[in-house]
């Protein structure tokens, strides 16, 4: 192998005013793309589970706009894989249970099982072991509508809200996504509702539905904790067939009052604003309740409209529902084509990501030479100044109640989960843009101080919680998916020491060691 080209060599290789000026069109583009209020917001993709997933949701509670409907089913035929499958990140192998979900929403929509879409996905799935095969959140799914017994899923005991933190069994145990999810679906799997449709899945199985084995296994032999839990999961499905349950209502308000104090302060990421709907709903109550309406708007506003090519940016241009409170751009007041038009593809966006893309792209801009002073770099940060948390203490305050808040969010409002990450990178580039800033100091001061308290024990940084460490949350049946923990990384706490060593005027010392 040739020794590496010397830097005089590299940069010979473009001519200096090509490379100014398509560094030039980077920053124009990059700015044209900033929204009036100073962030940049841009297309977070995952899977075709989100999609699937807010139209099993839209079902279920009985309220579908068909030309939306229309529009996230032509998306999720868009993704379907050549052998009939639907994957979980791209490039990956098709999955089950994502298969299964897009087929099942498919089926909501009105799909007969002979659509070609349909029987590719079919066979995948038969191939792939059937509905028996499928993981938890996809029985769940499957149950609601009353397409396989709820006994099918592992048994979630609504008291498990009441666990202290001190018995290390809590709910503070899961990672925020996970936790976040968990205490709607304890309202949800205590209910159990079914919403009845006029179809079976049988078609999925080699053996008819009703002799299917539900039980549920871990894949390790011997004595360990899967093995525990799957018979744990046994003696809970005993005691739940008992009629008297002392502390259960008691139990059930504290989850309602969790999922209500948490919709009121968040635009959290799907599924846990979906599963929040869900728990309200079993409970009772309608669409009109006000913090189902908070979450069912919150994801409408994730999905982008568009035709042909998703777009890379999130400029409301090619938002289905623009944000609340946020100013549209002025050729956002009408679409050019109508939601119903069979070119229209909807999708469904599993987050909002403008706390983290506005940070990053005002580092590439400085970077690429563009003056701290501009007025668009001092709007952004202004911007993110503005969205700094200091008056709510989030979940991560469980385990240290004596710090402080004063982290920032992933989303435009995500209040009881700021995350490490995102601090990091808002101080850096507010610290550049606005050095004189009192209102600067003041932040960077709260900041570093909750950043020195979600240091975990063994010394790392985590996403959002402190010692996030407990394996054997990922063992339980429920956590078959195994991503279950926020544990301190490497990435994470490299950027920490960064921020750190930046730091005069602090002894950040003992941290770093």
């Amino acid at each position: 192998m040739s020794d590496s080209i010397p830097s005089n060599q590299a940069l010979s290789l473009t001519q200096p005013n090509e490379l100014k000026l398509a560094i030039e069109q980077a920053q124009n583009c990059l700015f044209k793309q900033q929204a009036p209020e100073g962030y940049w917001w841009y297309t977070l993709q995952a899977n075709e589970t989100i999609g699937s997933g807010i139209l099993m949701l839209y079902h279920f509670l009985g309220e579908v706009d068909p030309g939306v409907q229309a529009g996230l089913c032509r998306r999720l035929l868009d993704e379907q894989a050549e052998d009939g499958s639907w994957n979980l990140y791209h490039g990956a192998a098709g999955d089950i249970s994502a298969t299964t979900e897009a087929y099942l929403a498919l089926r909501l929509c009105g799909y007969e099982t002979e659509h070609p879409a349909l029987s590719q996905a079919r066979r995948f799935i038969l191939a792939h072991g059937g509905l028996s095969a499928i993981r938890v959140f996809s029985r769940i799914h499957l149950a609601m509508f009353g397409l396989i017994p709820w006994s099918a899923c592992p048994t979630m005991p609504i008291w498990f809200i009441q666990l202290p933190k001190s018995s290390g069994l809590s709910i503070y145990e899961f990672s925020s996504w996970a936790r976040a999810s968990i205490v709607p679906l304890l309202l949800l799997m205590d209910r159990k509702p079914i919403c009845k449709v006029n179809f079976t899945l049988n078609e999925l199985s080699a053996r008819p539905l009703t002799k299917t084995d539900w039980k549920l296994r871990t894949k390790k032999t011997g004595m360990n904790w899967g093995q525990f839990f799957v018979t744990t999961d046994k003696l809970l499905k005993l005691a739940d067939k008992f009629p008297w349950h002392p502390g259960k209502a008691r139990a059930r308000k504290k989850c309602e009052q969790w999922v209500r104090e948490h919709l009121e302060r968040t635009e959290d990421i799907y599924p846990a604003l979906a599963y929040g709907v869900l728990g309200l709903s079993a409970l009772g109550y309608d669409q009109n309740d006000p913090h189902m309406q908070k979450a069912l708007r919150a994801l409408k506003r994730f999905q982008q409209i568009y035709i042909d090519e998703l777009p890379e940016d999130s400029d409301p241009i090619c938002l289905l529902h623009p944000l609340e409170g946020e100013a549209p751009h002025a050729d956002n007041q009408t679409l050019a084509h109508p939601v119903d038009s069979e070119k229209i593809r909807i999708h469904q966006q599993c987050c909002i990501s403008p706390l983290w893309d506005t940070p990053w792209s005002v580092t590439a801009l400085l970077a690429s030479g563009v003056a701290p002073e501009d007025p668009r770099m001092q709007r952004a940060c202004q911007f993110l100044l503005k969205k700094q948390i200091t008056d709510v203490k989030g979940d991560w305050a469980v385990k240290k109640p004596n710090a402080e808040p004063g982290g920032w969010a992933f989303e435009f409002q995500n209040d009881y989960f700021p995350d490490v990450d995102d601090t990091i990178q808002i101080l850096d580039v507010i610290k550049q843009v606005l050095p004189q800033s009192n209102a600067v100091i003041t932040a960077e001061r709260k900041a570093v101080l909750w950043l020195e308290a979600m240091q975990s024990k063994n010394g790392g940084w985590g996403a959002f919680d402190v010692d996030n460490t407990r394996n054997w949350v990922n063992e339980i049946p429920f956590s078959d998916h195994g991503a279950c923990l926020d544990p301190p990384t490497s990435d994470i706490t490299g950027r920490m020491i960064g921020l750190f060593a930046g730091i005069k005027d602090r002894d950040n010392r003992a941290a770093i060691q």
